[in-house]
């Protein structure tokens, strides 16, 4: 079964990544509506990135294991 981001994440975290990647929202806007200052937001957004980028190794690890 495929796995989705909000499976995987934080309710906080998918909306974060959705706000900024898919919705294309400013940083100020995300800031002012989640209550994080722009610093926090680049900190989150850089756990969130380092986070999945391992997900994503680990996911074509089992996919190459498994012939997914």
């Amino acid at each position: 079964t495929l796995v989705s981001l909000e499976q995987v994440l934080k309710p906080e975290e998918f909306e974060l990544l959705k706000a900024y990647y898919i919705e294309k929202r400013p940083t100020e806007e995300i800031c002012r509506d989640t209550g994080v200052s722009p610093n926090l937001l680049r900190v989150r957004m850089h756990r969130l990135k380092k986070y999945l980028s391992a997900f994503f190794v680990l996911l074509v690890i089992f996919a190459s294991t498994h012939n997914i």
